[in-house]
């Protein structure tokens, strides 16, 4: 029987290596950052990401497939609508490009494998949370629950964790912070976490297990209390002014996919 590994070195191999691939590759990426524009602006209002089709927030005349290509469509419109000049966000195209680049970084980091569709599927969830929390100050159930239920169907999927890893992480995860999150209110008698973070918690443990879990966490308090102390400074705001720390989980999960096999080496020389 024709393993996988030998599958892939005989026939998929030598196209891994073609520039076309990375081009197909990258290509992917940025589709993918377009329709996680249109999750970002639509589920925190609870509107169906499938229909209608995308059109313009001024005149509401529908973008054609023509005006709606990742990054290439904003060169040529010139940042624009085509019909009523209304400008068009820098976010769009940022966001396309940030997911581009992630898909491209994470096929050199892992390759070709299961691993990397799990990650992939991880990260593209993490963007679309980090900016609606950034924007909103909330994480929708369909990200946070449904991104847990997912992670744990994907844990039966050869590559990632094991399914009770899943169990235990996803467990683990949210346990930990809704203790924090008690802890803290019983301390102060403020709410300084909330219940998003936690089912949120819950789908990064249901992906990742609970063994990444320290790390995880260790880098988003730390580019949370670096990036969002200086914002307060910068903006002159009190200590006690909201933090989307769901956007700072995320970043700090798609850090930890990049950093996890020097991670897991570091520890294992320990």
């Amino acid at each position: 029987m024709l393993t996988y590994e030998a599958w892939f070195s005989m026939v998929l191999m030598p196209f891994y290596y073609d520039y076309l691939w990375w081009v197909f590759i990258g290509a992917f990426g940025l589709c993918i950052g377009s329709f996680l524009n249109v999750v970002i602006i639509r589920v925190p209002i609870d509107k169906s990401i499938v229909t209608p089709g995308s059109a313009c927030p001024g005149c509401g005349t529908p973008i054609g497939w023509y005006d709606n290509l990742p990054i290439l469509s904003f060169i040529v419109l010139r940042g624009k609508c085509r019909h009523c000049g209304l400008k068009i966000s820098w976010r769009y195209p940022a966001i396309e490009a940030l997911t581009g680049a992630i898909t491209v970084l994470m096929f050199l980091r892992y390759g070709l494998t299961f691993q990397t569709g799990i990650y992939l599927v991880l990260a593209y969830g993490m963007i679309a949370v980090a900016v609606i929390d950034a924007e909103h100050m909330i994480i929708p159930d369909g990200l946070s629950i449904g991104g847990a239920v997912l992670g744990l169907c994907l844990s039966f999927v050869p590559g990632g964790v094991t399914p009770l890893e899943s169990l235990i992480g996803a467990a683990g995860a949210s346990g930990s912070l809704a203790l924090i999150r008690w802890g803290h209110m019983k301390i102060t008698g403020i709410e300084g976490m909330g219940l998003g973070d936690v089912k949120l918690a819950a789908t990064i443990g249901a992906f990742l297990g609970w063994f990444p879990l320290p790390p995880t966490f260790l880098l988003s308090t730390l580019s949370g209390l670096l990036i969002a102390g200086a914002l307060l400074i910068i903006q002159r705001k009190g200590a006690r002014t909201p933090i989307p720390f769901g956007t700072f989980l995320a970043a700090g999960t798609v850090a930890y996919v990049f950093v996890e096999p020097w991670w897991i080496s570091y520890l294992l020389s320990r």
